[in-house]
């Protein structure tokens, strides 16, 4: 039955009061006898009431950053319908990208995005395509070399998914009054590699932003700056795992953000984060996130603060993170 349309739904996952609340409930009701018993349960249906309420007045808009080793993903999670997936991640770590999707109550995406056609970014599409209903394929305006980036649009067009390629200057909508904007790359000009040609995307909640790089190198960021809209936001997801050539001092003087979180693997073969990079961020006072210390991270944009433009970033998991 569960293959039938609409035949199951995923929630979010409980919190710990919630499931002890709960099943105290229903040890109440089985051994309370007489009055007792009905008290119980009439306390028990409006519990159960009030929480559902709650759910569905929930406006909270938050941005997971996932830890997926050497790669990146990152869940933009919306009040109500309207999720996107920015990239999934390498492949051997796709099972743990979908079953945080089914742990936020993710049922289906709006989008999933290419940012490029790296492995570490987009290894894991795969198999999102095929566990979780997907309305739209986002990627770069142009073709990759790369043949995995070419297999997955081809899944997606076979699965009925819509290809939708942007260009700096697209924009739209979210659910939860989330808007995105696309800065990077301009259709006009071909770029012959996948760092230089990656998708960057601006995503804002009433003058709360959240900048993501995707795989973009050093040669992105001066093409970003050259445009008159200021590429501003509260948080910045550094490009390439914060390669040597990436969070430029000019760069990081534009966006000005009050933290960088840094996706990238533990004890990596390349040496990301930079130690020039970090040493840029300390001087400039930017705190540091990064998934291979910190675990899945957290971008939560406050209602209460959002109209000064705060979002605020935290570990998920309290034993990681500083």
């Amino acid at each position: 039955s569960a293959n039938i349309p609409g035949g199951h739904s995923f929630i979010r996952s409980p919190t710990g009061l919630w499931i002890v609340c709960w099943y105290g409930a229903l040890i109440g009701i089985f051994l309370a006898r007489g009055r007792l018993r009905q008290i119980v349960v009439a306390a028990a249906v409006v519990a159960l009431a009030g929480s559902l309420c709650l759910a569905a007045r929930d406006n909270q808009v938050c941005v997971d950053v996932l830890d997926v080793g050497q790669g990146s993903a990152a869940l933009i999670d919306v009040a109500g319908s309207g999720d996107v997936l920015l990239d999934a991640g390498p492949r051997f770590n796709a099972r743990n990208v979908v079953r945080h999707l089914r742990k936020r109550g993710v049922d289906r995406l709006e989008a999933l995005v290419l940012t490029h056609g790296d492995t570490d970014h987009i290894g894991g599409a795969c198999e999102i395509l095929g566990s979780v209903p997907v309305s739209e394929l986002w990627c770069a305006p142009f073709s990759s070399s790369s043949w995995l980036y070419r297999g997955l649009i081809r899944d997606a067009a076979a699965r009925n998914v819509r290809v939708r390629r942007l260009e700096r200057g697209d924009h739209g909508f979210l659910g939860g009054g989330v808007e995105w904007e696309v800065l990077h790359p301009s259709g006009s000009v071909v770029r012959r590699r996948a760092d230089e040609s990656s998708l960057v995307i601006r995503i804002a909640r009433g003058s709360a932003a959240v900048l993501f790089m995707g795989g973009a190198d050093g040669s992105v960021e001066p093409a970003i700056l050259r445009r008159t809209v200021e590429p501003v936001a509260d948080i910045l997801v550094a490009g390439n795992h914060g390669a040597a050539d990436t969070c430029s001092d000019s760069f990081l003087a534009a966006v000005d953000p009050s933290s960088v979180i840094v996706s990238v693997g533990a004890d990596n073969t390349d040496g990301q984060p930079d130690r020039n990079v970090l040493a840029r961020l300390a001087g400039r006072g930017i705190g540091v996130w990064r998934t291979d210390e910190c675990g899945d991270l957290r971008i939560t944009f406050d209602p209460e603060t959002e109209g000064e433009g705060s979002c605020r970033v935290s570990a998920i998991s309290p034993n990681s993170g500083r």
